[in-house]
């Protein structure tokens, strides 16, 4: 690989402990999830900057060593993921147990909910499962060239990020409104409010464009003053900037998609977009 060892070394380190918050991470989502589709995405919200503001915290105190605590660099920023997950879990717990979500505990087996489940979930879960797959063979791809093609990438990815996170909250509504205008049989409310949806993120994704491909250098170089990774990075956003419609109209009806329990569409649009368009080129 191009990368340099040291920064592999770093890298192993960092998924090693990764690893250990599968377990809370899939559980947590469940919860969120649920909340979501029942139209809470307050409660969510409120979870999730609690967790920032720890999270920030504790990397604070170990990556650097700081208030008595050992320094533990990359690792230390690893165990306070971990952490912030495991306690994230252990608020929507909590929040189940005491009855303060719009669902109530169900202690009893059954098979039919099962069944449902899977129909929906599997399919979901090949669809997370070859995303996240993808982006790692493409890690793979990038970090063949050199340290600085790869942290390029690195930062050109979390900047785009951003442009997710409006993009991901898009999703949730108009899976939620799609599932809650299916539920109360209203299908023509439904798809008129995912099209609303569509019209917000499209504006907004259009917007967030243009300071991707106009201006990247300067959203770069507060993450960097290497220049040759801020060449790498803005090379990365200028082109991306380019998909943040078509992304609009991704995350939009693939929420709709999945609001009415279509998921093996979704997994097929996956399938053919993310490894048939990116992935295989990309080792050619």
């Amino acid at each position: 690989m191009g990368v340099a060892s040291e920064v592999q070394d770093l890298g192993t380190a960092y998924v090693s402990i990764l690893t250990l918050m599968i377990p809370f991470i899939l559980l947590k989502y469940v919860f969120v999830t649920a909340l979501n589709a029942t139209g809470d995405t307050t409660t969510p919200m409120y979870v999730k900057i609690a967790s920032i503001v720890l999270n920030v915290s504790l990397n604070y105190m170990l990556i650097f060593g700081n208030f008595g605590f050992p320094a533990m660099g990359v690792s230390g920023a690893a165990v306070a993921t971990v952490i912030v997950n495991v306690l994230e879990l252990g608020v929507y717990v909590w929040l189940y147990v005491k009855r303060k979500t719009p669902f109530t505990p169900r202690w009893y087996f059954s098979k039919s909910l099962l069944d449902r489940a899977l129909k929906v979930g599997l399919p979901a879960t090949y669809e997370r499962t070859l995303t996240v797959t993808s982006f790692m063979l493409f890690t793979y791809i990038i970090a063949n060239y050199s340290t600085e093609a790869l942290a390029g990438y690195q930062i050109g990815l979390r900047i785009e990020g951003l442009a997710f996170m409006p993009g991901i909250g898009f999703t949730i509504a108009a899976m939620a409104l799609m599932g809650q205008g299916l539920g109360a049989k209203k299908p023509e409310q439904a798809r008129e409010d995912v099209l609303l949806v569509l019209k917000y993120a499209i504006g907004l994704m259009f917007f967030l464009s243009f300071f991707m491909i106009f201006m990247p250098e300067y959203i770069v170089a507060y993450f960097t003053n290497d220049a040759k990774t801020i060449e790498q990075a803005s090379l990365y956003l200028q082109i991306v900037g380019l998909s943040q419609i078509p992304l609009a109209f991704n995350f939009v009806l693939s929420g709709a998609l999945r609001g009415a329990g279509d998921s093996k569409r979704t997994l097929r649009i996956n399938l053919s977009s993310l490894w048939l368009v990116r992935i295989i080129p990309a080792f050619v």
